[in-house]
């Protein structure tokens, strides 16, 4: 299609369907401190919005809770509640910083974001 072709009801339908069947991306990611991978799932929009908003003013505190909120709804195995109960956690996103470096952090919410495709978005709603 070009940008002359109307879209009628049975293509907006099939792209729905299309968009249906669409898996979100995954991607294994080796964590050094972990000594082993884990499975990334590309988050829902809903989730990535949520941390972009969450960075607000862009400063360091802001953007390491961002990628801890994007990290926990990216990694299932992070969401096991299991989990939780054996690192004695009580606010679950706090899994993140119990297992992961601050360097590991920022480098797995980077790869979360390229992921998503919106690794530029920041930068351009900043400008």
């Amino acid at each position: 299609m070009n940008r002359d072709t109307r879209l009628t009801l049975a293509d907006l339908v099939a792209k729905k369907l299309q968009k249906q069947e669409k898996k979100r991306k995954t991607k294994d990611y080796f964590v050094p401190s972990l000594e082993g991978n884990v499975l990334i799932e590309q988050p829902e929009e809903a989730i990535v919005l949520k941390s972009m908003d969450m960075m607000g003013d862009g400063n360091l505190t802001s953007i390491v809770a961002a990628y801890d909120y994007l990290i926990y709804n990216s990694i299932a195995v992070f969401r096991d509640p299991e989990l939780h109960k054996e690192y004695e956690i009580i606010d679950p996103i706090d899994i993140v910083s119990a297992l992961l470096e601050l360097n590991e952090r920022f480098q797995i919410g980077e790869a979360i974001t390229k992921m998503s495709g919106i690794e530029d978005l920041g930068n351009d709603v900043k400008n």
